[in-house]
């Protein structure tokens, strides 16, 4: 059985903390563009319901 150095495992965890910060940043920035969205499309249905305009706001 091969045991791992110290050395080893912490440049495992280095790599595993660096992949985990890039996917906690990737989700941030899906969530923000996701959000972005959501209110541009807010802003859009609230100026047709003042302008009279069909739309998705029954």
């Amino acid at each position: 059985m091969a045991l791992l150095s110290i050395e080893m495992i912490r440049d495992i965890q280095g790599v595993a903390d660096k992949y985990a910060q890039r996917e906690r940043e990737r989700v941030a920035s899906a969530n923000a563009a996701a959000a972005a969205a959501v209110e541009r499309e807010r802003r859009q249905s609230d100026q047709r319901r003042a302008d009279g305009r069909p739309g998705n706001h029954a």
